[in-house]
């Protein structure tokens, strides 16, 4: 079974969810999820590459991603976002400014859709806006 981007995507968020609370278990945790039983967990290894780039990226650009989000989010300081929105924004601006593999428009709607499913219901709108806002600039 092929892994879609998409799962690893929900992958990657989840890690850099994870980095939010300063742990260092993602780090850890990486290797571990490949060696699960689980089908789908097993087909992300052929993603693994760009679930680890994706977690090394944010985590060496994070302040230079909190600023542009910053920058977008009007009347909403980066500290005050939950932690999932954050995620999301971060994830979907490397995906934009560091991946030429993933078009803007693809990592905008990839983030509403995991909006949909991990945060409330006025993240997508939040989240396409700050990220449709930014492309924009693109």
């Amino acid at each position: 079974m092929r892994a879609t981007r998409s799962k690893a995507r929900e992958m990657a968020f989840k890690l850099v969810f994870e980095d939010t609370f300063g742990t260092s278990t993602a780090k850890e945790m990486l290797p571990g999820l490949f060696e699960e039983e689980d089908d789908a967990l097993r087909a992300l290894q052929e993603e693994a590459a760009y679930i680890e780039d994706i977690r090394v990226l944010v985590r060496t650009h994070k302040a230079e991603l909190d600023q542009i989000i910053a920058s977008y989010a009007k009347g909403w300081s980066v500290e005050r976002m939950n932690r999932t929105d954050l995620s999301l924004l971060r994830l979907a601006l490397c995906e934009i400014r560091y991946r030429d593999d993933v078009p803007a428009g693809a990592a905008i709607n990839e983030a509403v859709e995991l909006a949909k499913k991990y945060s409330s219901p006025e993240a997508p709108a939040f989240i396409n806006g700050i990220l449709g806002a930014y492309s924009k600039t693109l």
